[in-house]
């Protein structure tokens, strides 16, 4: 609903947003590390896709990834008056 909600506020189109997918695919063809770096994409390719939730196409979404980040935004008087915790970078395994 947000990505139709924004293409009606601004008037993007389906083309846009194959624009901002090939962007980023163009990026990873250029990374020797990067999952798709051997993975070219052209409009068509974009265009043909499968919809996962329409306008989304499969392009549209980001591979699986195996991080993530959490932050806690508090107000500076918060940070005075909680309890000291120390920062955990410890990986929780998946299920």
């Amino acid at each position: 609903m947000l990505t139709r909600r924004y293409m009606y506020e601004y008037g993007a189109t389906r083309e846009h947003l194959a624009e901002v997918a090939m962007a980023v695919r163009s990026h990873a063809n250029r990374n020797p590390a990067a999952l798709m770096y051997d993975k070219t994409m052209t409009l068509e390719d974009y265009m043909a896709a499968r919809w996962v939730s329409e306008p989304l196409c499969l392009f549209d979404n980001c591979l699986e990834t195996d991080g993530a980040l959490a932050a806690v935004v508090v107000s500076a008087e918060r940070r005075r008056t909680a309890r000291t915790l120390q920062p955990s970078s410890t990986p929780s395994p998946r299920g």
